[in-house]
């Protein structure tokens, strides 16, 4: 029922919201609603005609499928235009390609518009489109087969449309905010797509899906922008970074692509190409730029993580744009660094270390090391063997490296084979600061005898 039906729902929005943030607004807030619900329903399957009338009471457009609605299987294809009527009029979408190759793949058209609120249609736009043979066909005149019927021959009774909707002085649906035309085996060729603001009191936004085997219509202004390197850089207070980053000219025409970015106060860019600082690139189509961000922290600003985003902007077409998110990690670089400091460098090898640094309870910082040292040390039969010896040193409380080491001690003679040792220390009780070691072995009885 509605109890699992509305978070799947929901879900399946929220999946389509990301894909659109991450390839066309690259702005959650920009998402439009309106384009989630067509292409959803856009995207929607069929439902068991034996069982149920489409469009219909049980299934309405059908059963939500993600996949068909972003990204469905080729030759099939899916694209979309927005536009937004403040008066009466016709739009023609002008970026959406309507050569149809094959009649092998149904061609739906959606068209989802905002209406205000009321019982009644306020906006009302109409959806119509022709084919190249020139029949045409009307939003939401559907058969029944439920397919749109050409040249609003049809008779349909279902009143989930509207009782209203079938006039056959305008073939046009007057009451619902969504209209769709199906044609189950297109005819090959151009068709011819139109929406008509038949009323429109105020503004409204609207936009059409289509989809089917229709190609791509190649746009003649186009960028995209990307980094074959991780853009989540770390750099020092008054230090540099640099990466990578392509600049690819996605339109049929030449362009020029401006670069700019909204990096907060405290961090600079720099583009460098060829060896010179640019701004500007000129690229021929389906061609790619790269060139060589540098970003540069002022020693003044805090340390902290700094998200920004970059953007290429076409010249030709500033509507076109590219972007790639950054992250800037500005550090400290007057706290401490990582060193190395050898602790055993004797002439037997060493393996397992394992340590703990603890400070007791004067105040004193110390540093234990517990290792095994793979070369006997001791004599053959059971005092010989794998040793495990323990290195100790007081730590200086400026620097927090160790100071003078003292041994190493051995602490067990024994050819035990001794491995996987442990070391931890005390705190508290009668045995406060007190330093334990241990270890697994083998008995040295066993195979050994004095």
């Amino acid at each position: 029922g509605t109890s699992m039906a509305t978070p799947v729902a929901t879900g399946a929005a929220a999946v389509i919201r990301q894909y659109l943030n991450d390839t066309i607004y690259h702005d959650n807030t920009a998402v439009p609603g309106y384009l989630i619900k067509a292409l959803m329903i856009n995207g929607a399957e069929r439902m068991n005609s034996q069982l149920y009338t489409y469009p219909g009471y049980d299934q309405g457009w059908g059963r939500i499928n993600v996949k068909n609605s972003i990204l469905p299987n080729p030759p099939v294809s899916i694209q979309h235009e927005e536009h937004s009527f403040s008066s009466t009029g016709t739009w023609t979408p002008s970026t959406i390609s309507l050569d149809v190759a094959s009649s092998d793949y149904p061609l739906k058209f959606t068209l989802v518009w905002v209406d205000t609120s009321g019982k009644d249609l306020s906006r009302n736009l109409d959806l119509n489109v022709t084919d190249p043979n020139g029949n045409y066909y009307d939003g939401n005149a559907y058969d029944s087969t439920g397919w749109s019927a050409p040249n609003s021959n049809v008779s349909v009774t279902d009143s989930w449309l509207g009782s209203s909707w079938n006039n056959k002085t305008t073939g046009y649906d007057d009451v619902n905010t969504v209209e769709q035309v199906e044609v189950q085996h297109p005819v090959v060729g151009t068709w011819h797509v139109k929406v008509i603001g038949a009323n429109i009191p105020s503004t409204t936004n609207c936009t059409l899906v289509v989809r089917g085997d229709i190609g791509s219509k190649e746009p003649a202004y186009g960028v995209n922008l990307n980094s074959p390197a991780i853009p989540s850089i770390k750099v020092d207070q008054g230090g540099t970074a640099t990466f990578p980053v392509d600049i690819t000219n996605a339109g049929k025409n030449s362009d020029t692509f401006d670069l700019s970015n909204d990096a907060p106060s405290g961090l600079t860019t720099d583009y460098t190409y060829g060896g010179k600082s640019v701004s500007s690139y000129a690229i021929e189509p389906k061609k790619t730029v790269r060139t060589v961000v540098t970003i540069s922290a002022s020693s003044s600003l805090a340390a902290g993580v700094y998200p920004f985003t970059l953007t290429a902007t076409s010249q030709g077409d500033s509507t076109k744009k590219g972007y790639v998110d950054i992250t800037v990690q500005v550090v400290n670089q007057t706290k401490a660094v990582a060193r190395s400091v050898v602790v055993a460098d004797e002439s037997v090898d060493e393996s397992d270390p394992s340590v703990t640094a603890f400070t007791d309870s004067s105040g004193t910082p110390w540093i234990f090391v517990v290792y095994r040292k793979l070369t006997p040390i001791y004599g053959g039969g059971i005092y010989g063997g794998t040793t495990i010896v323990v290195k100790y040193a007081q730590l200086n409380t400026s620097t927090g490296l160790p100071e003078t080491w003292h041994g190493p001690i051995a602490l067990t003679n024994l050819n035990e084979q001794p491995k996987d040792p442990r070391i931890l220390v005390a705190k508290g009780g009668n045995y406060n600061d007190r330093v334990y070691v241990v270890w697994t072995g083998d008995d040295p009885n066993a195979n050994h005898t004095l």
